[in-house]
């Protein structure tokens, strides 16, 4: 696999991490709002919540890229820029 393969893998890995780790926060301060739990639980969000972590576990591990094969992957100039901001 090219090296440039592989930084479009990482990015890519980045970009899952960072996505996982907003939909869980977003989930965590909804969830944590008690007025709301009727429409957690008609809206599945203790679910979702619960997808969410094993989506971003998934994501943070070493062996995801390997899951990645095949796909495009993200560009990791992209993925800089936003690290800076």
């Amino acid at each position: 696999m090219s090296l440039w393969y592989q930084a479009r893998l990482r990015a890519k890995q980045a970009v899952d991490v960072r996505r996982y780790r907003r939909f869980t926060e977003y989930f965590g301060r909804f969830l944590a709002k008690p007025a709301y739990a009727p429409e957690a639980i008609r809206l599945g969000l203790y679910e979702r919540q619960a997808a969410a972590r094993g989506c971003l576990s998934q994501a943070e591990a070493e062996s995801y890229p390997d899951s990645l094969r095949g796909t495009i992957g993200a560009e990791p100039a992209i993925v800089a820029a936003r690290n800076r901001m």
